[in-house]
């Protein structure tokens, strides 16, 4: 994960998964190799 959010040469991806508009889990998986 870098300083800047919007810098996608990180690699970083985000998983946010919602349950009728709740957050209910959350998930960072860091690296060039995630996608």
């Amino acid at each position: 994960m870098t300083a800047d959010p919007f810098d996608d040469r990180s690699g970083d991806v985000y998983r946010l998964c919602f349950r009728h508009g709740t957050l209910v889990s959350a998930d960072a998986f860091t690296g060039k190799g995630v996608r």
